[in-house]
């Protein structure tokens, strides 16, 4: 009887493995950024020696968690934390994290348990990728002992003035960016200059050249002109200059040499214009977006943005932890969606080029410094009011 028990087992086990081969072709709904969650589903059937319906219930379901486990686990670790690390590859290097990724798996909630039309059983677990319980941020992100402050503007570069104001709709903001260094809107300009029905006529008009008669040559009787001899040259005699006579030589004694004083060299930084402080601050931004579009962004947890001179502007070094976790550091748009945690008076701007494996957008220097001078008033950047179109 112990003997049939144990067949009955393996048998049910060596089912499961079978049958969980199959899972993969199940429907894998993956990470979703917008929705800050990760799901996978799993397929699993009850072994043939299975007597009761609920024991075929019961083991199939089993079954099916184990495999979604499996297909969660996959899903976490493709993960991409930044342009250049992965969940997988932070659980290589530190064993610490490996063991919290794997118990933040483990506490997945199960979401949905449905049979399939075969007589399998599908198993839906979901796991957030921010949050306060329990999230995959709490565990790749290392706590900062002290906040760095965001840096000051570029100095020497005058910050851009978006051509909007507090009351154009974000979707026509996200339209008039038109490059990265301004935004500008095209209009058309009259013409101050006269009109010219066609181009012989301009050139009549601007190149004009008055008319000059000239007689013609058969009209001339040269017979009838006076005849002029050219007068001969005369021959000039060049005297010969009379020798210099020699001069002995006069040792001419050396000036004695006086050292004149040096003018204090003057600092070149202090005498450059400070135009960003010199700049108003407009005030009443709620935020950033940042228009990506067609530059095949990359979604990652910990985005940074940095200007032209590859200084960062933004990073989870400026950030407070607990909101990272919390809520992430910038929401993915499509630039149709998604688009409310910047606010309803955002600044955007363009990108002008991606950094890091394109995870990272870059502005220029004259958009990055109005950003860090917006913020010094409304702090968006500190409240990671931050959306990427993508």
């Amino acid at each position: 009887m112990r003997m049939e028990k144990m067949l009955s087992a393996a048998l049910a086990v060596s089912t499961i493995s079978i049958f969980a081969a199959n899972v993969f072709a199940a429907p894998i709904v993956g990470v979703d950024w917008n929705k800050k969650i990760i799901t996978a589903t799993g397929i699993g059937y009850a072994p043939e020696n299975a007597q009761t319906d609920i024991q075929k219930k019961t083991l199939a379901e089993s079954a099916a968690i184990a495999v979604a486990y499996k297909n969660l686990a996959e899903q976490v670790e493709g993960v991409q934390v930044t342009g250049e690390t992965t969940v997988s590859g932070m659980m290589l290097i530190s064993s610490t994290i490996k063991t919290k990724v794997n118990a933040v798996i483990k506490g997945a909630r199960k979401i949905s348990s449905e049979k399939t039309d075969d007589g399998g059983v599908a198993v839906t677990l979901q796991m957030p990728i921010f949050g306060s319980a329990n999230s995959l941020a709490g565990v790749v992100f290392e706590k900062n002992e002290k906040k760095s402050p965001f840096p000051d503007p570029v100095p020497t570069v005058a910050p851009t003035k978006p051509t909007y104001t507090a009351q154009t709709p974000v979707q026509q903001r996200i339209e008039i960016v038109v490059s990265g260094d301004s935004s500008t809107i095209v209009k058309l300009q009259k013409m101050s200059s006269p009109v010219f029905s066609n181009i012989l006529d301009y050139q009549r008009k601007v190149f004009f050249t008055p008319e000059v008669v000239v007689e013609p040559l058969s009209s001339i009787n040269i017979s009838s002109l006076p005849k002029v001899e050219a007068p001969q040259d005369a021959q000039v005699v060049v005297p010969t200059p009379p020798q210099a006579p020699k001069i002995p030589p006069v040792k001419v004694p050396v000036a004695p040499q006086i050292s004149t004083p040096q003018n204090p060299q003057t600092d070149s930084k202090s005498e450059q214009k400070n135009l960003s402080s010199d700049a108003e601050i407009i005030g009443g931004y709620t935020g950033i977006i940042i228009d990506c579009r067609e530059m095949d962004l990359q979604t990652v947890m910990s985005p940074v943005i940095k200007n032209e001179n590859k200084e960062t502007i933004y990073g989870d070094k400026n950030l407070d932890y607990d909101k990272i976790v919390e809520i992430g550091m910038a929401a993915y748009s499509d630039g149709e969606d998604n688009l409310d945690r910047a606010g309803k008076n955002p600044i955007v701007v363009r990108a002008v080029a991606l950094d890091n494996f394109n995870s990272n957008p870059v502005l220029s220097v004259a958009d990055s410094n109005r950003v860090l001078l917006e913020n010094k008033s409304t702090h968006f950047l500190d409240s990671m009011n931050v959306v990427f179109i993508q």
